[in-house]
């Protein structure tokens, strides 16, 4: 470790990943660094045991909610006998019926802001708490990073790997003023690097560049692989290329 500065990293990882994973960029990061801060995002697509996985925040939505509850007391009153089996039916089937109609629309967007909303709580926690001298974020996290650096939370330097912040607007409302705010660029201050792969099939490259347009300081390196960069990150690149983005000046 005597080639890479000791520096603090704050780490945010990607949708479907955890601190816990024994190999890939954390496990790398903390092989590297003294003071690695890798907090749990608790994020997910459809994993219930993850708290701000997108199912569960989908399950958490007050519209879905209502639907199931409208649903039970219809089905409870035909038990009962007071209600028409024709009028409980109707009464059951509806709200279903309403999230069937909506999902695309209205509690999947919901849920993806949701999501997004409560881990970056999550990270913003995590950086007021740890002090780091730089900030790493590989897709979802990165496109986290991106939000403390809009919010004026972080005005460091950073290490950018495939961020998502414009794909995951995507999945948002029209309206979404965070969604919004995930299609912006970055502000002209900012400095780092930006790591994405030219056979990203998730995150198209384009993204990158559109992000860093008005930021002179963020450097965009382009490289031979795929979303993940297991090929382009793995060893010390990926320790490397933090330690080069700590040392940039503002």
């Amino acid at each position: 470790m005597s080639d890479v500065p000791q520096v603090r990293v704050l780490f945010l990882h990607g949708l479907e990943s955890a601190p816990s994973a024994k190999v890939g960029k954390i496990p790398d990061l903390k092989a590297s660094f003294v003071d690695v801060c890798c907090p749990d995002l608790h994020t997910g697509r459809a994993q219930f045991n993850r708290k701000n996985s997108i199912l569960r925040c989908l399950l958490r939505s007050a519209a879905l909610r209502a639907a199931v509850a409208s649903s039970a007391l219809s089905l409870l009153g035909a038990l009962a006998g007071r209600l028409p089996l024709g009028l409980a039916a109707a009464g059951v089937l509806a709200p279903f019926a309403f999230v069937l109609a909506t999902y695309k629309t209205l509690l999947l967007p919901n849920a993806v802001e949701a999501s997004v909303v409560a881990s970056l709580a999550v990270a913003r926690a995590a950086l007021i708490a740890f002090k780091p001298d730089v900030v790493v974020g590989s897709s979802w996290g990165g496109a986290l990073a991106t939000l403390l650096v809009h919010e004026g939370a972080w005005t460091g330097p950073l290490a950018l790997l495939a961020p998502a912040g414009s794909r995951i607007s995507l999945n948002m409302r029209p309206r979404s003023a965070l969604g919004r705010t995930l299609q912006q660029p970055l502000p002209p201050q900012c400095r780092g690097i930006v790591v994405h792969g030219t056979k990203d099939t998730v995150v198209p490259l384009k993204d990158s560049r559109a992000l860093c347009a008005q930021s002179p300081k963020m450097v965009v390196r382009s490289v031979e692989d795929g979303h993940a960069l297991a090929l382009a990150l793995r060893g010390r690149a990926l320790a490397r290329l933090v330690a080069e983005a700590a040392a940039l000046h503002p």
